[in-house]
């Protein structure tokens, strides 16, 4: 502009101008995007779920899953001598799944068992179960089957909402055998050897979860065609939280069977139920952020005060508050 070979260009609307905004708004937007790649790339700078658990497990960090209201409820019923004309059975299974109905008010929820329940029958026909673990939630189960030829055969579960402490994984080994061998959740390597039957549990894109097994070193490996079955709960966490009373406990399974393997339909009173507590919801981004830092330092060890309110916050993910107070902090230290 300032020479006087082009007073008659018009330098606002040619070309050349539009070149010029298109390449500089392309470079804004590289500049922009490369600083919240960086961000996204550290735990203390990440929003993004996703990428905050990615982060979380290069320190071995697993966040805290949803976690499922649970209960402990004592119930009773009458077997008939009618149905057992030879004579009692010495005991009674109630198998996993749906076990208790109940509701708050506002909503309706389903309690499950997760393990089978076993209990013996009395004299007269009488069968009690005491204090057993009930947890609210959807009982599901998932199967896999393994393929060798698939190098990028993943085992992701298809619900989200899950709890991982009620997953419970069995394999059968050989197709060719019904034998199932169940398989444990392992946290480390330390007591993991070469034939260790293990899986690891890892948190993956939108809270969904994933099973990873053993390669040979640590952890049984997989061998092909082996059959995975996977049962889970899928809970609302802490809706369902604050439930009491017997008498919105309602026995609703048909999963009751004798020890000889006949069904029976019992007629349940349910005679003790505690509160329902402990649900809570899966572990937030803030929580991650300021946890995974504090359970990398801790180590697994319990040894000052931080590392004890690391650990309690890992086996009570619902609490609310936590004080956790040592004797070297009194003016002489104990």
């Amino acid at each position: 502009k300032s020479t006087k070979e082009f007073t008659d260009y018009d330098f606002e609307g040619s070309n050349l101008q539009v070149v010029l905004n298109l390449i500089s708004y392309q470079a804004q937007v590289n500049a922009y995007s490369t600083n919240m790649i960086a961000n996204e790339s550290f735990l203390a700078s990440a929003s993004l779920r996703d990428n905050v658990v990615a982060n979380a497990n290069t320190i071995g960090y697993l966040p805290t899953s949803a976690r499922a209201s649970h209960s402990l409820v004592s119930f009773s019923f009458q077997l008939s001598e009618n149905d057992f004309p030879a004579g009692f059975p010495p005991a009674v299974d109630i198998l996993p799944g749906a076990a208790f109905t109940t509701a708050n008010g506002q909503n309706n929820f389903t309690f499950n068992f997760v393990d089978t329940q076993t209990a013996p029958v009395a004299s007269d026909g009488r069968v009690v179960f005491n204090n057993r673990d009930i947890y609210e939630g959807y009982y599901l189960r998932e199967e896999f089957i393994v393929d060798k030829s698939n190098y990028n055969q993943k085992f992701k579960l298809r619900n989200q909402g899950i709890d991982t402490t009620t997953i419970h994984v069995e394999v059968q080994e050989n197709p060719n055998e019904e034998t199932n061998k169940f398989y444990q959740q392992a946290n480390g390597l330390v007591d993991v050897s070469e034939v260790s039957r293990v899986y690891w549990v890892e948190e993956t894109n939108e809270e969904y979860y994933e099973l990873t097994f053993g390669d040979g070193l640590f952890g049984l490996p997989l061998t092909d065609g082996a059959k995975i079955q996977v049962s889970y709960l899928r809970t609302f966490g802490p809706v369902a939280n604050g439930i009491q009373g017997t008498n919105v406990f309602n026995f609703v399974s048909t999963n009751v069977f004798t020890s000889s393997g006949v069904r029976v339909q019992p007629n349940v009173s349910t005679d003790a139920v505690t509160i329902s507590s402990g649900g809570a919801n899966i572990e937030s981004v803030e929580s991650i952020k300021f946890r995974a830092p504090k359970y990398y330092g801790a180590q697994n060890r319990a040894v000052i005060a931080d590392d004890y309110a690391t650990l309690v916050r890992q086996i009570y993910p619902s609490v609310d508050d936590i004080y956790v107070y040592g004797g070297e902090e009194l003016s002489i230290p104990e």
